[in-house]
C-alpha cells in the first residue's frame, strides 16, 4: 500500500510496511477532524501535553485525546499490530498480541512496557515500536468514513453554527463581568480564545477576527486594562 510521502515509513520488515505511531495518530486526527491537515498536526504531542500554551480550540484538543484513546484500543484489540525490538540494535519484529493487550503503549516514546504485579521492574520493554502500515490505514479509513458521527462529549467545528453578533457581544460582556468579580481579564489578543470556549458550550462559533473586531468597541475597550497594565 502506497502511503503519503510525508509519513515516516520503514519497509520492508518481514515483508510488511511499518509506520511510526505518531504518524498513525496524525492520520487519525486528520481523518476525524477534516480541517486539521497533517502539517498542522506536526505538534500534536505538545497539543496533548500543553494545550493552553498552543491556544488550540478545546474541541480539537478533545478530538486529539479521543483519537489517542481509540488508537490504544485498536492496539489492545489487535486491529493494529505492532513491531518492535527487545534488544538494542535488533530490527523491529512482530510483538505478541498478548503483550499488546496488557502492555503500556506509549505513542510518542514508541515503547511498549510489560509489567507484572509484584515486580518492581518491567518484565519486557519493547523499544523502537512501529505499527503495521496496512492495519493503520484500514483504521484511518474507518475513522474517515465515520467522521460525521459525533464523538461523545466532543464538539467539532463541523457541528457548530455561526453565532449571531448579539450573542457574541453578550459573551464578551460576560467575560468582563466575571473579570469585575475577580476573574481573569483577557486582553484583545486572548479574548477570542475565551469567547470561543463560551460559544462552544452552546454549539456556536465565531472567528477570532470577528470577536476581536467586536471586542474593540468602546463598550469593551473601556473595561480592559490600559496598555502595559498587568493582567489579573
Amino acid at each position: 500500500m502506497k502511503l503519503p510521502a510525508t509519513l515516516d515509513v520503514i519497509a520492508p520488515v518481514d515483508a510488511v510496511d511499518i509506520i511510526a505511531p505518531v504518524e498513525v495518530l496524525r492520520l487519525m486526527l486528520a481523518a476525524r477532524y477534516r480541517k486539521t491537515t497533517l502539517k498542522s498536526a506536526e505538534t500534536i504531542k505538545h497539543w496533548l501535553r500543553y494545550p493552553k500554551s498552543w491556544r488550540i480550540p478545546a474541541s480539537v484538543h478533545a478530538v486529539a485525546e479521543d483519537m489517542e484513546k481509540l488508537f490504544r484500543k485498536h492496539v489492545r484489540k489487535g486491529a493494529i499490530r505492532l513491531r518492535g525490538d527487545l534488544k538494542a540494535g535488533d530490527p523491529p519484529s512482530a510483538i505478541d498480541h498478548a503483550h499488546c493487550r496488557i502492555g503500556e503503549f506509549r505513542v510518542f516514546e514508541q515503547t511498549l512496557t510489560i509489567s507484572v504485579p509484584g515486580h518492581r521492574t518491567p518484565t519486557h520493554v519493547y523499544r523502537n515500536v512501529f505499527c503495521v502500515a496496512g492495519d493503520a490505514m484500514k483504521i484511518t479509513t474507518e475513522v474517515s468514513k465515520n467522521h460525521c458521527a459525533p464523538i461523545k462529549g466532543v464538539l467539532s467545528f463541523e457541528t457548530l453554527k455561526q453565532a449571531p453578533e448579539a450573542i457574541i457581544r453578550d459573551k464578551i460582556r460576560s467575560v468582563y463581568d466575571d473579570a469585575d468579580k475577580g476573574g481573569p481579564r483577557p486582553n484583545i489578543v486572548k479574548l477570542p480564545d475565551v469567547v470561543q470556549s463560551l460559544l462552544e458550550k452552546q454549539w456556536l462559533t465565531a472567528s477570532k477576527n470577528q470577536i476581536r473586531t467586536i471586542g474593540k468597541d468602546k463598550e469593551f475597550a473601556d473595561r480592559r486594562n490600559k496598555r502595559g497594565q498587568r493582567l489579573t
